[in-house]
């Protein structure tokens, strides 16, 4: 990596190259600074969710459907012909 790349600044020198973004500068600020701010917009929905009343009953009959149904998927790719 380029002496340039490594700064901060969102241009890089104008001796290195035309007007372009650092390397350092579109890691944090184009790809970590995005995904960091959905990361914390996304506990409000989840918070919500986790206070909210369940809709279904939670019995002994959902439990044994919830736990027969996992293998279904992997047997039926089993089965297809490719």
């Amino acid at each position: 990596m380029s002496q340039c790349d490594q700064a901060i600044y969102p241009r890089v020198d104008p001796f290195c190259r035309s007007f372009d973004f650092t390397l350092y500068f579109q890691d944090l600020f184009l790809a970590v600074a995005p995904n960091a701010v959905l990361l914390v917009l996304l506990v409000l929905p989840v918070a919500r969710l986790l206070r909210a009343q369940d809709v279904v009953r939670r019995t002994k009959s959902v439990a044994v459907k919830a736990v027969s149904a996992r293998p279904y998927p992997a047997y039926s790719y089993s089965l297809s012909p490719n």
